[in-house]
């Protein structure tokens, strides 16, 4: 490997590095701002799962973070004020939400970075405490749209190295291996939205396209659930019973979702020309069209995660 490309490896890192660092600013920021109505809302739900996934849908649009929601769920059911299954419905509108960080990523908007981050800056330096946590967020977003930006810069020469170009090709076109990498890599990284953003950014290079990256996009739903699961690691048996509920929901709707591919890739490029924008709304339709799939079957899969851990 020249220095040259070890060089351009630094600055897909460091792009990735602003990526990761934006969307916690931005999901810090606007939990901060929605934090104080989080319990009375989730709270509300009771034992109407659909009103679960509406909530569960909006409030994780409106923090950018799946895993931030789910956290918060455990942390609930282990407080005592959710029950497990009272949990699920918002668990599986989580997912939901966290396609709105994709959509948001193909808007290509990455020459408001600066201004974003200036303005977010200059805003919360000020000292104002009603926007403060807004202003937070905007520089959270700022830093988003300049990551995306690096890495798409750092990919284009990096796309034309043969060894990258071959193990693209490889993950891309053996959908287990796809699946796999995309779960490992969100583990990693603890953030689906993250994986997301690169696929959309690999995209632009020519190299993976949306049927290609669907199994990773499936896989990072996986990796995802990680979160919760280490979050839970030490609560009660009904919190780590909701953190499970995440993981097997994922697997399941992956499991299925691996064999419909071409039908998915070939809805999603009918939906836009765009790459990025394909992969977003396969991100989209993929979630919407699980939850709608398992949601007759939730006190199936919750039985199931009942007799896996045990009260």
């Amino acid at each position: 490997m020249q220095l040259r490309e070890v060089a351009e490896i630094l600055a897909l890192l460091g792009g990735l590095g602003l990526l990761l660092y934006g969307l916690h600013v931005m999901a810090s920021g606007l939990g901060a701002s929605a934090g104080s109505r989080l319990s009375t809302a989730f709270a509300a739900v009771g034992r109407r799962p659909w009103l679960g996934v509406l909530v569960g849908t909006g409030f994780t649009a409106l923090i950018q973070s799946s895993s931030a929601t789910t956290v918060s769920v455990v942390g609930l059911v282990d407080s005592g004020v959710l029950r497990f299954r009272d949990a699920i419905g918002l668990i599986l509108g989580a997912n939901i939400g966290t396609t709105a960080t994709a959509q948001i990523t193909a808007l290509h908007l990455t020459g408001l970075g600066l201004p974003l981050v200036g303005v977010g800056a200059v805003l919360n330096l000020a000292g104002l405490k009603k926007i403060g946590s807004w202003a937070s967020s905007m520089v959270g977003l700022g830093l988003l749209f300049l990551g995306i930006g690096t890495l798409e810069e750092a990919l284009l020469p990096l796309s034309q190295a043969t060894w990258f170009a071959h193990l693209l090709m490889y993950v891309s076109k053996n959908r287990w291996f796809g699946l796999f990498t995309g779960a490992v890599l969100t583990a990693f990284v603890q953030s689906s939205s993250a994986t997301i953003a690169v696929l959309q950014s690999l995209s632009a290079t020519g190299l993976v396209d949306v049927t290609g990256a669907i199994p990773i996009m499936l896989g990072a739903d996986i990796g995802t659930t990680t979160t919760a699961l280490l979050a839970s690691a030490n609560a009660g048996t009904a919190a780590r019973q909701a953190a499970m509920m995440h993981l097997v929901f994922n697997v399941v709707g992956a499991v299925v979702f691996i064999w419909l591919v071409g039908p998915l890739g070939r809805f999603a490029a009918w939906t836009s020309d765009l790459p990025a924008r394909q992969i977003a709304n396969a991100h989209l339709a993929y979630n919407v069209a699980c939850t709608l799939l398992l949601y007759p079957w939730i006190g199936g899969l919750a039985r199931l995660v009942e007799k896996l851990l045990p009260g």
